[in-house]
């Protein structure tokens, strides 16, 4: 079944080390493109969690954001982080100092603060099994939320599609009853048109020329057939368990188009014309709807 390329979700998950949070959202893209924003301290944990989400996405622009934040039980992270502060504070009084600045006036509690972000609150190195083993948690919470929402937005956008499907086969229906139509309809403007020449001693022979030219030339039944093929494929791709279809669904709709394009340019019958503006509107539908097609 298809899935949209856009959705969202969330996942929060607690902890010795203290609360994450994975939030993903993904917009329209041609190819896969991951954007990873992580706490400065789990940066090396950039290449696993594109490894992870790998499983969930195939195509589209996804932001994975993760967070941690200390909770009620995590007393141990809080004392780490405390501690690494402490020790900055001391580094900084001592260069104040050595550089004749009152240590009081120029390490303020503020200075320490800012820094926050630059201070690990925990040792990453001694505890990467745990940090790894919790972010997969996680962003697996996260994913299974997302991938849900990118089945449901799928599912409405399978209904529309298949609505303008409907409506493009009943235009593709009347082509084929107007075809034979439209060849009596040329024949009997060709029978009008060589009656006002009646001094043509060949007019008959001309009549036959051109009817003939007219049926090789102006004959839309492969187009009509190939047509009806392309839209049985792109309803089998549609409903198909494949991960990702958006390039095939491309695919077909550009054959599609190809077919419709003919039919319009070989016919010069009104009806057909008509119904063949048509089919293209309703295609173009299709075309934006599946641009958001994973």
């Amino acid at each position: 079944m298809i899935k949209s390329m856009t959705a969202y979700g969330r996942a929060a998950l607690m902890s010795s080390l203290g609360r994450w949070v994975v939030e993903i959202h993904s917009v329209n893209r041609k190819y896969l493109d991951i954007h990873i924003h992580l706490p400065k301290d789990l940066l090396l944990f950039d290449v696993e969690i594109r490894k992870w989400l790998s499983a969930y996405v195939f195509r589209g622009q996804v932001t994975v954001k993760i967070a941690l934040s200390p909770g009620e039980d995590a007393s141990m992270a809080i004392d780490m982080q405390t501690a690494k502060l402490a020790t900055t504070k001391a580094m900084l009084d001592s260069i104040a100092k050595k550089l004749g600045y009152d240590v009081k006036e120029s390490v303020p509690f503020a200075l320490l603060l800012e820094r926050m972000e630059g201070v690990s609150c925990m040792d990453v190195e001694q505890g990467y099994e745990q940090i790894s083993s919790e972010i997969q948690s996680a962003l697996s919470q996260a994913a299974q939320s997302f991938v849900a929402m990118k089945r449901a937005e799928g599912a409405a956008l399978l209904q529309q599609i298949l609505g303008v499907l409907a409506g493009i086969e009943e235009s593709l229906q009347q082509v084929e009853a107007q075809k034979d139509g439209a060849f009596v309809r040329y024949q009997k403007k060709l029978l009008s048109k060589m009656g006002e020449f009646k001094q043509l001693v060949d007019q008959e022979e001309r009549l036959h020329r051109e009817i003939i030219l007219y049926a090789e030339k102006g004959d839309i039944t492969e187009e009509i057939a190939r047509l009806h093929s392309h839209i049985i494929q792109l309803k089998k791709i549609l409903r198909s368990d494949d991960n990702s279809i958006g390039k095939n669904i491309d695919f077909y709709l550009q054959e599609m188009n190809r077919e419709m394009n003919t039919i319009a340019a070989k016919s010069d019958d009104l009806e057909i014309s008509k119904y063949a503006i048509s089919m293209k509107s309703e295609l173009e539908k299709i075309r934006e709807q599946a641009q958001n097609i994973e």
